[in-house]
């Protein structure tokens, strides 16, 4: 059951108290959250009492939680609400070295072992006469006069949108704009970012690779897919939230298959709930301004079962708000390592980012600069060499498998496809045996 549902409809917390669940699992336990001297959030309030009941409980979360004490110990009250009442320390706790009850694991990348590395490949465009008329565009744009909030969130989504492409840009131009529309026109006709994927989409066809590019509106998907098909006559595959359900698990189904096609452009309703770790490259066409964002593009192709490394292709712009997104992410490590874990101290990009946008004066100053990529190091330290290293004191081996696996019953893969069945066939969904 979904956690929202839980949350929306307190009846059924109620119902599970009831029915004596055996068995309680929940996926994303980051989301429960209990503030200091906070009663707990909704998800909190609605798991607690099942969790109460004292019998099975998993939480399972891929967040790491090394820089979140409170938040970490609040989960583990859940679990051992008699070893971590309220009024207790978890600062002093840690800092006397306390060890945790055994109800806690963690595994990390190079515990499990043979996950590929990240490949970043930037993809430099130097010449700025290529750019000039973006660079243009992007300048009229920030002239523009704000007088309020609304005017603001507009003048900084049509920045982004310039960024991202001329087509883009066009979808929210009013009819008086005649001349920035034709020069949004003429960007997508000489975008350099076009011409090199061009160049590149039948190599990598031939090469019989897959390749997803992640693109953030509409507008550039349909642009993108139009130019792939007239001008180097590939048909691609297509992914966005205007989308029925089952089309968009018809869409990667045959993405997937090696007979279909080698690319598919999706907006950001790919970068979460997918698997593309069948895919050769991840490129990303254009750049967010938030790296969540951009680490829930990547994270679709850095998966576990996959075998090869992670290609990850971005454009580099050489002047302009684009090149410094670029630059700044760079020095970041987002294209190379995770930033699980970081996101608090990643969220002040995206806010200096858009005031530089307002402000046609302003730029990302090396003070500025240096100071956003401090925290984000300075975290990731903190990260690597938390007090927390001790749930890596016994972390999974693969010599533990032999006895691992005999645990599993023989009958557990029949069990599942007739739970599976029986609850679809309830459901009215028509199932078909092969």
């Amino acid at each position: 059951i979904a956690l929202e549902m839980l949350t929306e409809r307190p009846q059924l917390t109620d119902q599970a108290v009831k029915a004596g669940i055996d068995l309680l699992v929940v996926d994303e336990a980051q989301r429960l959250r209990r503030p200091p001297g906070h009663p707990g959030e909704p998800a909190w309030r609605a798991i607690a009492p099942i969790a109460g009941l004292g019998r099975h409980v998993l939480l399972l979360s891929a967040t790491p939680l090394e820089d979140d004490a409170h938040g970490f110990f609040r989960l583990l009250q859940l679990l051992r609400p008699q070893e971590f009442p309220d009024d207790m320390s978890f600062e002093a706790r840690l800092a006397s070295g306390t060890p945790l009850p055994p109800c806690t694991s963690s595994t990390r990348r190079t515990d499990i072992g043979g996950l590929p590395p990240r490949v970043s490949i930037p993809i430099a465009f130097d010449d700025p006469a290529v750019w000039e008329l973006r660079n243009s565009v992007e300048t009229t744009l920030r002239k523009a006069k704000t007088k309020d909030a609304v005017a603001k969130r507009k003048k900084l989504d049509r920045v982004r949108r310039a960024l991202a492409s001329g087509a883009a840009l066009s979808a929210v131009l009013g009819p008086d704009e005649r001349a920035l529309r034709d020069q949004a026109d003429a960007m997508d006709a000489s975008d350099p970012r076009v011409t090199w994927l061009l160049s590149q989409a039948p190599q990598w066809k031939d090469a019989e690779e897959k390749t997803l590019v992640f693109v953030a509106h509409r507008e550039t998907l349909e642009m993108l897919r139009t130019v792939l098909s007239h001008r180097a006559q590939l048909a691609s595959g297509v992914f966005h939230e205007e989308l029925s359900p089952a089309r968009r698990d018809t869409e990667v189904a045959l993405f997937r298959d090696p007979e279909g096609p080698s690319l598919l452009v999706s907006t950001e309703s790919g970068g979460e709930g997918r698997n593309f770790e069948f895919c050769r490259r991840l490129v990303l066409f254009d750049l967010p301004w938030k790296p969540s964002t951009v680490e829930q593009r990547i994270g679709r192709l850095d998966r576990i079962g996959r075998r090869i490394p992670v290609e990850i292709v971005y454009l580099h712009p050489p002047s302009g708000i684009g090149s410094d997104v670029v630059r700044l992410f760079e020095a970041l490590d987002l294209f190379r390592e995770p930033s699980a874990g970081l996101e608090p101290q990643l969220v002040p990009v995206e806010s200096a980012l858009e005031e530089i946008a307002l402000d046609p004066r302003a730029s990302l100053s090396e003070e500025r600069f240096g100071a956003l990529v401090s925290v984000a190091h300075a975290a990731r330290t903190r990260i690597r060499e938390a007090a927390y290293q001790q749930l890596h004191r016994d972390p999974y081996r693969s010599d533990m498998a032999a006895s691992i696996l005999p645990r599993v019953p023989a009958e557990l893969d029949a069990l599942n496809e007739k739970v599976v069945v029986t609850i679809c066939a309830r459901l009215g969904f028509a199932v078909e045996r092969t």
